[in-house]
C-alpha cells in the first residue's frame, strides 16, 4: 500500500513538473485566439506567433475608433515580449480602421497586457474581454 501511494506522489510530482513548464513556455501565447469585447459584443481576433518576441496582429470587429466608418472594423500590428516567466506578454501595437487603412490612430502605439489562465485561456487588460480561447 505504501508502494502504491509512492507511486501516486511520483506520478503527481511529475505531472505537476510537467504543467509548470508548460506554463512556462515561450509559444503559450501562439496561435489564433477569439473572444467577444465585453464592452460591445463585437467579435475579436488575436493572431500570435515568434519566440521570445513575437508578432501580433489583433482584429476587433466593431471598435469604437472606428465607428464613424461604414466598416468599423479595427486591426492593429505589431511586436510582443514575454514577461520573464512565460505566463504575460506585453504587445505594442499600431492601430487602423479597416475602412481606412492609411490613417494611423492616435492612441497608436497602444499596448496590450495579456497572462495566461490555468485553464487554457488567456486574459487582457485593454479590450474589455473577459477571455480569449483558441481558434476562430
Amino acid at each position: 500500500m505504501k508502494r502504491l501511494f509512492a507511486a501516486i506522489g511520483v506520478v503527481a510530482a511529475v505531472a505537476l513538473s510537467v504543467a509548470a513548464v508548460a506554463v512556462a513556455s515561450p509559444t503559450n501565447f501562439n496561435g489564433l485566439w477569439n473572444s467577444i469585447d465585453v464592452g460591445d459584443g463585437s467579435h475579436q481576433l488575436l493572431f500570435v506567433a515568434g519566440g521570445s518576441t513575437k508578432l501580433v496582429v489583433y482584429y476587433d470587429a466593431s471598435a469604437h475608433a472606428c465607428l464613424g466608418y461604414s466598416n468599423p472594423a479595427f486591426i492593429s500590428t505589431g511586436t510582443a515580449v514575454l514577461g520573464g516567466d512565460g505566463t504575460t506578454m506585453a504587445a505594442t501595437m499600431t492601430g487602423r480602421c479597416v475602412a481606412n487603412l492609411g490613417v494611423i490612430l492616435p492612441d497608436s502605439p497602444f499596448t496590450m497586457n495579456f497572462v495566461t489562465n490555468a485553464d487554457g485561456t488567456i486574459s487582457d487588460d485593454a479590450s474589455g474581454a473577459a477571455f480569449w480561447t483558441r481558434g476562430p
